[in-house]
C-alpha cells in the first residue's frame, strides 16, 4: 500500500505541476474596422470546463489601462456575457486603439489574447446625389424657414452659404 500511495503521490504532484498556473488560450479578433458615431462589439474566445473565471479588459495589451472605469469610456462601454464581451458605443476616431482581454481560472489558470485593434475612421457623408446624374448641370436654391416664412433665392456660380440664427436647406434640381 505505501509504494502504491507514493506513486499516486507522485502523479497527482507531476498533475498538479503541469495545471498550475497554465495557460488558457486566448482568442481575439485581430483588427476591427468602423465608422466614428457606431457601435463596436470585442469577443473574448475561450475554452475551460467550470464555470468559474473572471474576464477583464484593458486598452492595451503589456500593462494596459483597465477598461473598467476608465474616464475616457465613461458611459460608453458595457460587458456583456460574462465580460466575454465588451461593447463600446458613440465611436470617435480617437478610440482606435488595441484592445485586450485577460482570462483567469482558480488554480492558476490564466491566459491573455493577442488584442483586437480598432480601426475608426471618419462618418461618411452621404450627400444622396444619384452618381448617374452627376452630369447634368445642377440648378442650387436656398431655402430659410424664420418665424414660419419661405424664402426662395436661386444660387448660381459657386455655393457658399453662411448660417447665423437661419435653417438652411439645399436643394438641387436636376
Amino acid at each position: 500500500i505505501a509504494a502504491v500511495l507514493t506513486k499516486l503521490s507522485a502523479i497527482l504532484c507531476f498533475i498538479k505541476g503541469v495545471y498550475a498556473g497554465s495557460s488558457l488560450v486566448v482568442e481575439q479578433p485581430q483588427v476591427i474596422r468602423h465608422e466614428a458615431g457606431e457601435s463596436v462589439t470585442f469577443n473574448c474566445s475561450f475554452v475551460m470546463s467550470g464555470s468559474s473565471f473572471s474576464v477583464s479588459w484593458s486598452l492595451g495589451c503589456e500593462n494596459g489601462m483597465s477598461m473598467d472605469n476608465n474616464p475616457c469610456y465613461r458611459n460608453r462601454v458595457a460587458f456583456q456575457n460574462l465580460n466575454r464581451q465588451m461593447v463600446i458605443s458613440n465611436l470617435t476616431e480617437l478610440d482606435s486603439e488595441t484592445y485586450c482581454c485577460r482570462v483567469e481560472a482558480p488554480g492558476g489558470m490564466k491566459g491573455k489574447g493577442n488584442g483586437t485593434r480598432l480601426e475608426v475612421s471618419p462618418k461618411q457623408c452621404n450627400p444622396g446625389i444619384n452618381p448617374d446624374h452627376v452630369h447634368k448641370k445642377p440648378v442650387y436654391k436656398n431655402q430659410c424657414r424664420r418665424h414660419g416664412q419661405n424664402l426662395f433665392t436661386p444660387v448660381t456660380g459657386r455655393l457658399s452659404l453662411y448660417i447665423k440664427q437661419c435653417f438652411w436647406l439645399i436643394y438641387i434640381m436636376l
